[in-house]
């Protein structure tokens, strides 16, 4: 008993520990250009006149209904984050966020559980809010 409740503290430390993961800086989908299709094109010039951009692309295959989001900072990736859903079942997949901290680094944040977390440093990497953004975006 008092092992499997040790294994179990044990396995809890270390989700806990891979939350909010430092990471190598992320990938675009290979095929973005060919396969995916360009729903959203938005962006904010700020009065500092830094430019922060989202592009939405979005992709069907089969059941499966996929979007990714693509945040740019004067034209420099700062934060992707891929989500789908099945159409038939509901069920959900991907939603990893990655996010470029000031330092150049990158964490990735599992969108579902820490996704406050993954807007703040979205928020502090860009100096918009993510409704700061929306008011401002054309």
């Amino acid at each position: 008993m008092k092992r499997t409740l040790f294994a179990a503290l044990l396995a809890g430390a270390a989700f806990v520990a891979s939350a909010a993961t430092p990471v190598p800086a992320p990938t675009l989908p290979s095929d973005l250009a060919t396969a995916w299709e360009k729903v959203a094109d938005r962006s904010c010039t700020k009065p500092d006149g830094v430019v922060v951009a989202m592009q939405v692309y979005g992709r069907t295959d089969g059941s499966k209904l996929s979007r990714f989001f693509l945040m740019t900072k004067n034209s420099e990736n700062v934060h992707q984050l891929m989500v789908g859903v099945n159409r038939e079942t509901g069920e959900r997949f991907g939603g990893n966020a990655y996010v470029k901290r000031t330092d150049g680094t990158w964490m990735r944040y599992a969108w579902e559980t820490e996704r406050p977390q993954a807007e703040g440093a979205i928020a502090n990497i860009v100096g918009l809010t993510w409704k700061e953004f929306l008011s401002c975006a054309r």
